[in-house]
């Protein structure tokens, strides 16, 4: 059976979705002159390796997950902390670790394997035949089903560090988000989901993009 990281994936931002209560705070309008953060490959420090789940590295570059088997690269000055079931969170503030990303704040999901779906080889012929995009389907239908304040574009194909990924954008009272699903190359799945306060998802979408680009991940 398929089972939705639904409660991690976006951090506590769609707990609502999710079946849970709701506990944001109120709606603040966005500060137009918020700067827009870059992930700057260029000039990427040495590699940071997490070393156990949970804790928060800080610094920016190339990460490199506690089990060595998932890297990316984040821009200088942000947060990044392992959670467990290959779930990680990207931030340019602590508070955002934990809590809805208020103006100003960046929040960036990354997770392995989003719906639980079985290794490739499985006997289970649907779940090991998943696309990315019914891979995002799902995802979408989870956050944004009937009864839920968040919408959700249809899906759209587009090209993300060589590799084919499916996108929708996410959006409610609270925030907006982008959720893109791809394929690591090797059968697995991974989702990206960036979330901001209303109004501000054009300033992370670039860095979003830039860490979902360099996404390396050996099952």
């Amino acid at each position: 059976m398929r089972v939705l990281k639904c409660l991690s994936i976006l951090g506590v931002t769609l707990l609502a979705a999710c079946g849970s209560p709701a506990q944001y705070p109120p709606t603040i309008a966005p500060r137009q002159t918020t700067p827009q953060p870059t992930v700057d490959t260029a000039a990427i420090t040495p590699t940071v390796t997490a070393e156990q789940a949970g804790a928060v590295l800080s610094g920016g570059g190339r990460f490199s997950s506690s089990d060595g088997r998932l890297t990316f690269v984040y821009p200088q000055g942000w947060f990044v902390q392992e959670q467990p079931n290959d779930q990680f969170i990207i931030t340019n503030d602590r508070v955002a670790l934990s809590n809805v990303p208020g103006p100003g704040q960046y929040q960036i999901n990354l997770v392995v394997s989003p719906i639980g779906e079985v290794p490739l080889g499985s006997q289970d012929a649907v779940q090991a035949n998943l696309s990315a995009r019914q891979v995002l389907e799902q995802l979408v239908s989870g956050y944004a089903g009937e009864g839920s304040s968040t919408t959700a574009s249809a899906p759209a194909e587009e090209s993300l560090g060589g590799r084919t990924a499916y996108t929708s954008r996410l959006s409610n009272p609270q925030f907006d988000g982008l959720l893109m699903v791809f394929d690591a190359g090797n059968g697995t799945h991974i989702a990206l989901a960036a979330v901001s306060a209303r109004g501000e998802l054009n300033l992370l979408e670039p860095v979003a993009r830039g860490v979902g680009a360099s996404v390396r991940y050996a099952p």
